[in-house]
């Protein structure tokens, strides 16, 4: 049910599947996980070793077989701004790699609900005008609904830029 969503997130896709699981049964043993989501049981400790690594399993020591629980989901996000402070971190020194070389005219093509984002995003970005040919109604498509609000961070010039 939300294994999509975690692996939008940054999980894998057994590490989303094992999330899950622990999140619906609070805490399990691997066995209970095998039963669950039909991982095989060597991969399930690799995989949980990776989450508890990440900080989003503990591992409930008990004589027999150890059982495991999931984190709080509050730390998906952590889990998230980390990632963003890194990035944050070493964003200049990228721009200073990206903008090494000069720029000459440029023509890019956009696929899909995600290419029309990755358009709209560098169009906001830019400021200038802009140019379309053969532009299509995508802001329209249901799959990029979520996405105006995502962009609410740019500042819009007047449309007498856009021609």
């Amino acid at each position: 049910m939300y294994v999509e969503l975690f692996q939008n997130l940054g999980l894998s896709k057994n590490e989303a599947e094992l999330y899950e699981a622990l999140l619906e049964l609070g805490e399990a043993s691997v066995s209970k996980l095998n039963q669950k989501t039909n991982i095989n049981r060597r991969n399930i400790y690799d995989v949980l070793n990776r989450m508890t690594e990440k900080g989003l399993v503990f591992v409930v020591i008990q004589s027999g077989e150890n059982r495991y629980k999931p984190v709080d989901p509050h730390k998906l996000k952590e889990f998230i701004l980390e990632k963003q402070a890194m990035l944050d971190e070493q964003l200049d020194e990228l721009d200073r790699l990206y903008n090494a070389k000069p720029k000459t005219g440029e023509v890019f093509i956009y696929r899909g609900p995600e290419g029309w984002k990755n358009y709209m995003r560098d169009m906001l970005h830019v400021g200038e005008p802009a140019y379309f040919i053969a532009a299509k109604g995508g802001w329209l498509d249901p799959r990029v609904k979520d996405f105006w609000p995502a962009i609410t961070c740019y500042t819009l010039n007047p449309m007498d830029q856009f021609i």
